[in-house]
């Protein structure tokens, strides 16, 4: 039987989902390294690839960077 281990793992996606930074839910779960905390849970948080998925938005100019002379 798995529930401890679903348990734990629902707890640390709806964490992620609220926003709650990765190294307070690796304290929260008793991960002793945060980067296997962000490996399993990071694509939970509301802020995961949005900076992609913004980059894909039509009909909203993009501001032009040109190297300085």
């Amino acid at each position: 039987m798995r529930l401890p281990h679903d348990l734990r793992r629902s707890a640390g996606r709806f964490m992620a989902e609220a926003g709650v930074p990765i190294e307070e839910i690796a304290e929260y779960l008793g991960h002793t390294n945060p980067n296997i905390t962000r490996s399993t849970y990071a694509r939970f948080s509301p802020d995961y690839l949005r900076h992609a998925a913004g980059s894909l938005e039509f009909g909203k100019p993009k501001p032009v960077q040109r190297p300085k002379a």
